[in-house]
């Protein structure tokens, strides 16, 4: 084990670095915190939008919305998911964008194969089963109870079959 010795000079040295860069930051926060020209999102640039921002950006707007993009399962690539760029592009409309276009496009992705799930199980050397994954989560509400729902699966996994053994290292 090395032991290093700090001379009075160094530890000053060290003292008088932190002490500075204490008193920069603090003078930079006091600065950006009191200068004029900053101010609230966009009311130097347009205060009109900023205004209807504010005024159309309510919790109530914020959870109507959240619930109704999340009511059900909407993986990407299923019928959910169109529903949810359905309801998107409508507000869109409605709240008056000029123009809305929904742009189909093929994306590789891999989907859980409900005949034969994916699961992991952890086995002792003897080859028994220890420990193995829920091949489904429980609802935690009654309205959770949808068929569409999509069991756990490893996403972007290939199929197959890993075997590891298993091994412990312990240092003394």
């Amino acid at each position: 084990m090395r032991v290093f010795k700090l001379n009075i000079p160094a530890i000053a040295a060290i003292v008088f670095a932190v002490v500075i860069l204490l008193i920069g930051f603090c003078l930079g926060f006091i600065a950006g915190y009191y200068n004029p020209r900053t101010s609230r999102f966009g009311e130097r640039e347009n205060p009109k939008i900023a205004e209807l921002l504010r005024r159309e950006i309510r919790p109530g707007n914020i959870r109507f919305h959240l619930r109704s993009l999340t009511a059900r399962p909407h993986l990407s690539g299923t019928e959910g998911d169109a529903a949810v760029v359905r309801y998107i592009s409508s507000f869109w409309r409605d709240s008056g964008l000029d123009t809305v276009k929904v742009v189909p496009y093929k994306v590789l992705l891999s989907f859980p194969n409900v005949s034969n799930p994916n699961r992991i199980e952890i086995r002792d050397g003897n080859g028994r089963t220890l420990f193995t994954t829920r091949l489904v989560e429980p609802n935690l509400r009654p309205e959770h109870n949808d068929s569409s729902v999509v069991p756990p699966f490893n996403a972007y996994s290939s199929a197959g079959t890993p075997q590891v053994s298993s091994s412990y290292l312990q240092r003394s």
